[in-house]
């Protein structure tokens, strides 16, 4: 008798979302026109909805300003309301414009409102720039966990600012308690705290103004890219939270989380006051194969262009490339502990290759019961890369270990993070415990169905 066909395994989670969630990507340069042909797309395999309704565009508004102040930061009640309480009349002309191809005009006028509340907020930042001596203090003297989280929107303009001005002081207080900044000066500190703040804040604000990350102006066929792409997101997420529009970008990421790899360098990377600072080298990576690469090293120059004022998502864009190809960087790398002391740069060229990520794959454990164990298994998400690398096999790996560790008893198979990702992958996770049957049945929005089933009548690992 197979010894699994005994386990009880617990799936904690539903996996419908890898069959229901529908994800497009953007391909070429997008145009207003293009909106109705992207969500006829769409609806062709959804379910509930076969037509853009007049309810669907209504929640689209929301989106769309959820998208750009998801923390409630930015907008005062009165100011919102026009967008998000229309009469059904409203939505009825909006639907016509629809399949008028002129949608895009009624976003146009919405983003234009987020622009004039971009730039109220830097205005308020000045301000903020003008009196961070006693802010900086009171982030100083304050817990974090006391900085509110806004569920709805500000009553007035001075409570708006308020919340702006906790929204700073909630960043000064992450950025105190993750690091360890005594090297720095205080003067030289808040200088460098406000300015990352400000950096960051400004890398988000400007696809809303249509400028690049440097701040230049967007063409006009890139602005009415950006906006429909932001129209699209905001139409998909309408039908269902579990239908997403992707851009590029986007896509690329989710790419390599279900594929479990990448071409590029291998670093981890993260911005702090004192600049882009590599603070992991990948195993197996192009970076810590060539023994030139060190922890902490600061990334001051890609291909000897300087990034030191950079947004952090153009250094990304910078370092990234084909397999193959060559990247030099320029390292800033201190020469001791004490980081007062003195610093070298080097240059280090790297070839672009394959790069496996091992994190959030499977995480192990394992709790004692009776005469043996009950194992758990947290599977992050379904995917299937290069070099033999899939949750199917992952979890067959696991399952071996813990039955290294006892008589296996059980095992809880935990999904409640788990991303979703490849169907496939799925079907043969599910088809390790069960010996026949139906895994998962794909229902379409024409009444066509899909079986994907365990064929090979055995579980085994």
């Amino acid at each position: 008798m197979n010894v699994f066909r005994k386990f009880s395994v617990v799936l904690i989670a539903v996996v419908f979302l890898i069959v229901s969630g529908k994800c497009f990507a953007e391909t070429d340069i997008l145009k207003g026109s293009d909106i109705r042909k992207v969500m006829d797309r769409l609806l062709e395999y959804h379910v509930d909805y076969s037509e853009m309704t007049p309810e669907v565009f209504e929640r689209s508004f929301k989106v769309y300003l959820s998208h750009f102040d998801f923390e409630n930061i930015y907008f005062i009640q009165e100011e919102v309301e026009p967008y998000l309480k229309r009469k059904e009349n409203e939505l009825k002309e909006i639907q016509k414009k629809y399949y008028h191809d002129e949608l895009a005009i009624e976003y146009k006028l919405l983003n234009e409102d987020i622009q004039k509340s971009i730039l109220r907020a830097r205005r308020w930042r000045l301000d903020f720039k003008d009196d961070f001596e006693s802010i900086f203090q009171e982030a100083k003297n304050f817990p974090l966990v006391t900085i509110a989280e806004y569920d709805g929107w500000a009553l007035n303009s001075k409570n708006l600012k308020n919340r702006q001005r906790n929204h700073l002081i909630k960043f000064l207080l992450s950025q105190l308690e993750e690091f360890d900044y005594s090297h720095f000066s205080q003067s030289d500190l808040k200088t460098r705290m406000f300015t990352l703040y400000d950096k960051r804040i400004r890398a988000q604000e400007e696809g809303y103004l249509f400028r690049d990350l440097t701040g230049k102006n967007l063409l006009e066929e890139e602005t009415e890219h950006l906006l429909v792409l932001k129209i699209l997101k905001a139409l998909a997420k309408s039908l269902d939270s579990h239908t997403s529009f992707f851009s590029k970008e986007e896509a690329y990421d989710m790419r390599v989380q279900l594929e479990k790899g990448f071409q590029g360098i291998g670093v981890i990377l993260q911005e702090r006051v004192d600049g882009i600072i590599i603070t992991r080298l990948v195993k197996g990576g192009p970076a810590e194969r060539s023994q030139s690469v060190v922890i902490n090293d600061r990334i001051i120059s890609v291909d000897g262009e300087e990034v030191g004022d950079y947004p952090f998502k153009k250094v990304l864009e910078m370092i990234r490339g084909e397999g193959g190809s060559i990247v030099t960087l320029g390292l800033e790398r201190t020469l001791s502990d004490d980081q007062s002391l003195a610093s070298q740069v080097v240059n280090v060229d790297l070839v672009r290759g394959r790069v496996v990520l091992d994190e959030k794959r499977v995480d192990v454990g394992y709790e004692a019961f009776g005469d043996g164990v009950i194992g758990k298994i947290v599977l992050y998400s379904f995917y299937d890369g290069e070099d033999n690398v899939s949750s199917e096999l992952d979890i067959r790996k696991a399952i071996r270990e813990l039955q290294l560790k006892g008589d296996l008893k059980g095992i809880v198979l935990d999904l409640r993070e788990n991303l979703g990702g490849f169907l496939m992958q799925a079907v043969k996770v599910a088809g390790l415990f069960i010996t026949n049957g139906v895994v998962v049945v794909a229902k379409y929005s024409d009444g066509e169905s899909k079986y994907f089933r365990d064929v090979d009548g055995y579980s085994y690992f």
